[in-house]
């Protein structure tokens, strides 16, 4: 990989890769005394902390002016001036990693007045590292990654995750499935938005679809995705996702059909 990254997606490779050290040090070994319930199927572990205190520490060692939300601490503010905001998600997939199940990774990317500019999503298990920066493409472990060209449903992976933050959904997200399931070649659900963005950026999945994510879940992988080639809106096809949590990146070319799909389940009110 010989590409010009700016300042700020190299401190976020290295600041993912200290909260990787982190991470791996701890795998196997959590303390269940250390476990905290943020909501229903929502964990907290003193090693998320301490991986996000690693990569905000490394951040704001180089851009201390620079505002960062981040999934643990919440807003840190910068400098009103400065006009850019960290996403950071110091363990996506804090569920699997309780359970040691190897599907959870390190997300960090930020936005410069208001556009998503770069992100990289650590893989701790299997030393993988996807990073983008607009205008830069994608990569992994340094080499350049694209999306699928399928453009048969019948020809396609999916993947999603269940909506766990809001159960209202759940019945209309079922019934999404078990029309679409027919008409596709697999879907799966490994427990990792970031993960999922990612792995649809380099061809493995051909589209994600999920609700009600938060902004640090996504943020990364939308970048990823789209510098891969893909596309990422709302499930209304629109730019929304990061404020609605309801995201679909695929590979561009069923995205139409996708929506199509969710239009028959999801009325535009049920979105809101």
């Amino acid at each position: 990989m010989n590409v010009d990254f700016s300042d700020r997606t190299l401190v976020a490779l290295k600041a993912a890769e200290a909260a990787a050290e982190v991470i791996t040090e701890a795998r196997g070994n959590i303390n269940p005394d250390l476990i905290r319930t943020k909501g229903i199927n929502d964990f907290v572990t003193d090693v998320d902390e301490r991986a996000e205190e690693a990569i905000v520490q490394t951040i704001k060692g180089m851009f201390a002016e620079d505002a960062i939300l981040a999934e643990e601490r919440g807003t840190l503010k910068g400098n009103e001036h400065s006009g850019v905001c960290w996403y950071i998600d110091p363990l996506d997939g804090t569920t699997n990693f309780i359970h040691g199940v190897p599907v959870y990774c390190i997300s960090i990317a930020y936005e410069i007045d208001g556009v998503l500019w770069g992100g990289v999503v650590h893989d701790p298990n299997f030393r993988e590292v996807f990073v983008a920066e607009k205008g830069k493409g994608a990569y992994l472990n340094g080499e350049r990654i694209q999306v699928t060209r399928n453009d048969l449903p019948g020809d396609c992976l999916l993947t999603t995750g269940f909506p766990f933050r809001s159960f209202r959904f759940l019945q209309s997200y079922f019934q999404l499935f078990a029309h679409i399931i027919p008409s596709i070649h697999g879907l799966r659900r490994p427990g990792s938005a970031a993960l999922d963005l990612c792995w649809t950026a380099c061809g493995r999945f051909d589209g994600f679809l999920e609700l009600n994510l938060c902004p640090w879940d996504i943020a990364a992988g939308t970048v990823i995705v789209r510098e891969a080639g893909g596309r990422v809106t709302d499930w209304k096809g629109k730019e929304r996702f990061m404020e609605t949590g309801h995201i679909i990146a695929t590979n561009g070319l069923i995205h139409d059909w996708l929506l199509e799909q969710i239009g028959l389940y999801f009325p535009e009110q049920e979105l809101l």
